[in-house]
């Protein structure tokens, strides 16, 4: 579950360094090794790589409060869109929805 809400700290954190169109194009998430897959128009530089690391840094030290809810599919879209799907859809009319704090 850490590495399900760090994937989210470090995808939040990249669309704030490079963009809005950033999205999860996959990932690998381990106990000792993880990976997050993203879209972008170009290789990241260091220094992007960098600013990145360091606002998810900062969003894991500021200690949010992480809520889980469960949804009714059609009004999580509604109020979230499809950034829901970043890790892929999932089944069901009922989906769960992990917010840390404004950090989406």
């Amino acid at each position: 579950m850490k590495a399900h809400t760090a994937t989210h700290l470090i995808n939040g954190a990249a669309r704030r360094v490079l963009g809005e169109h950033v999205w999860q194009h996959g990932a690998q998430k381990g106990t000792e090794v993880s990976r997050l897959d993203i879209s972008h128009f170009r290789r990241l530089t260091p220094e992007q790589t960098d600013k990145i690391e360091t606002l998810a840094n900062e969003a894991v030290e500021a200690c949010m409060p992480v809520t889980t809810t469960w949804m009714l599919r059609n009004e999580a879209e509604a109020n979230y869109g499809f950034r829901l799907y970043q890790g892929g859809a999932v089944p069901g009319k009922d989906i769960r929805v992990v917010k840390t704090d404004d950090w989406m």
